[in-house]
């Protein structure tokens, strides 16, 4: 069955998908489900499913190929997928939050579901599934109105993983009333977040979300679970939030709504009510995450410590700026390092005809944020930043790559998923172009002999050249403090600074001001000059060698030197 969902900017705490969305809510009427529910009954709640679905975070993926599927519509039997089924702009992949208490929330870019599991037959599960699809102008149908789902039960059971120390859940999703299979899905416990130790007192404080449409929501956990909050339209949160199960970075909350008026296409009885949620707490960034509920309604929020924002300098997005700062979730969700880029390429319609050859490269992300991807046909740039689907989706910038890239610059989305299976460490995703549509879907895989190489400016300190086809010799020369220089025989000067984001990772960063410069190969002068953001690596050998990524916001270029 289908919940009404909440578009961004609407007053209240728990905010409906990614920022930026502007979309009107769909209204349903939901029956209310059979008791316990999600939404309904006690806050503390006693169950048996850990043979069946562990606890945790996941990293959840979905498809609605069911052509790929046939044996398992036909006998009930659970279906699994594989990261082979490529996300696109995140609406396959996301998270999901399993509980103690048999809760269970996913989240996707363009879905959120709701159910509450209970031991079936077989070490099998089975629940009835509450979700909400969020609008976007590509899910709209002629008429301008969302469709609305049947109901639907979700199934599942844990899965041998193709790891020994992960644990794997797989299942379908599945028409209620005839048994049609509807979606497959997929998840494996992320190990690094479902196993961090909380507790209400380390959890306490008061949790700040502003949407871009200016609404801003405060959320204040106490020591002894208390929950209270307001919002900047009227809205006010009382309740109570527990950790579900102790060593699980989990927690569950009850709280009723009360005060909100209408907004964003939704009435003021649509918006008040009692809502159930559950979440997960990122000490590390200082967030709190929590996907909720009530009987019509679903919800996200994602807040922030007002001490965390108060002591840290608010993020900067974009390839190109001064902020150099170390971003502790994508350390731990994306593994910053030295990557082997691919093309996805999916085998051709004609079986008779040549497939075509996939474009490789060299991708370098950085601790910051920071993502460069280099190919014989492309140069992509980005900072991308974590969801609370532990995804990401950035503005990107693309240009061609000839000697030196030419400044005719393009703007597309890049989209990622971590691969949680894969041994080395992977990423998978699709870039997007800015009309909509999909352009590469790409794997980056990590080379971790590469990147888990110690650097220091001691150990790097020097001047570094290389000369292009092009005849043009450049030479960049790191000082023992930081300090970056450096020259072009067309008249570039080069003056800034270099950092190690982490000594214990083969990754540089640095800033620097180009002035000077006339025209290159296929570049103005006028675009070569400016301030520009590299990220780079140190290559070994004999003589050792510096590779650096660049870009101004006008050009974009790679530098291969050697001592």
């Amino acid at each position: 069955m289908k919940l009404t969902h909440m578009a961004l900017g609407a007053c209240i705490p728990l905010v409906l998908v990614a920022c930026g969305s502007g979309d009107g809510p769909e209204k349903t009427e939901i029956k209310p489900l059979p008791e316990p529910s999600f939404t309904s009954g006690d806050l503390r709640i006693s169950s048996s499913i850990g043979n069946i679905a562990p606890p945790g975070i996941y990293q959840f993926s979905i498809t609605s190929d069911t052509s790929t599927s046939a044996s398992a519509q036909s006998t009930g039997q659970t279906a699994n997928v594989t990261a082979a089924a490529t996300p696109q702009s995140g609406q396959n992949t996301g998270i999901a939050l399993i509980s103690s208490s048999g809760r269970m929330s996913f989240a996707t870019g363009t879905r959120q579901g709701i159910a509450f599991i209970k031991p079936g037959e077989g070490e099998r599960f089975t629940a009835d599934l509450q979700n909400a699809d969020v609008a976007d102008t590509y899910k709209l149908d002629p008429s301008g109105e969302q469709s609305v789902d049947p109901n639907r039960v979700i199934k599942g059971q844990q899965e041998s993983s193709t790891t020994t120390n992960a644990v794997r859940v797989a299942g379908t999703i599945e028409d209620a009333t005839s048994g049609t299979l509807v979606s497959v899905y997929d998840m494996v416990r992320d190990k690094s977040i479902s196993g961090k130790s909380i507790n209400l007192t380390t959890l306490a404080g008061t949790f700040r979300e502003t949407t871009s449409s200016g609404i801003t929501t405060n959320l204040t956990v106490a020591g002894d679970g208390t929950l209270t909050g307001s919002d900047t339209t009227g809205c006010q949160y009382a309740g109570e939030i527990i950790i579900p199960a102790s060593g699980v970075n989990l927690v569950e909350a009850k709280y009723q709504v009360s005060g909100c008026g209408p907004s964003n296409g939704l009435s003021a009885a649509e918006r008040n009510g009692t809502f159930f949620a559950l979440g997960y707490s990122n000490a590390e960034e200082g967030t709190l995450t929590m996907f909720g509920a009530s009987s019509l309604i679903a919800t996200r929020f994602k807040g922030t410590d007002v001490d965390v924002l108060q002591s840290k300098e608010a993020a900067v997005t974009g390839f190109v700026n001064a902020n150099l700062t170390v971003n502790d979730p994508v350390v731990q969700t994306l593994h910053p390092g030295n990557y082997d880029f691919t093309e996805i390429i999916p085998p051709p319609a004609d079986p008779t005809a040549t497939p075509k050859t996939p474009e490789t490269g060299d991708a370098i992300l950085s601790p910051t944020g920071r993502l460069f991807i280099a190919t014989e046909s492309r140069l992509l740039r980005s900072h991308v930043r974590v969801s609370d689907t532990l995804t990401f989706t950035a503005n990107a910038s693309e240009s061609v790559i000839n000697q030196d890239a030419a400044p005719n610059y393009t703007t597309s989305t890049i989209f990622g998923a971590p691969e949680a299976e894969n041994s080395p460490f992977s990423i998978i995703g699709s870039l997007i172009a800015d009309t909509g549509e999909l352009g590469v879907r790409y794997r980056i895989t990590r080379k971790n002999t590469m990147s888990d190489r110690s650097v220091s400016l001691a150990s790097i300190s020097g001047s570094y050249m290389t000369t292009t086809a092009g005849g043009i010799t450049t030479t960049f020369t790191i000082g023992a403090d930081g300090s970056l220089t450096g020259s072009d025989t067309t008249g570039c000067q080069f003056l800034g600074r270099l950092v190690i984001p982490d000594p214990t990772l083969n990754i540089v960063e640095a800033r620097f001001d180009a002035t000077g410069c006339t025209a290159s190969f296929n570049a103005t002068g006028e675009v070569r000059n400016g301030t520009f953001n590299a990220i780079g690596r140190i290559t070994a050998g004999s003589p050792q060698g510096l590779d650096l990524m660049m870009d101004n916001g006008s050009y974009s270029t790679v530098f291969t030197g050697t001592l």
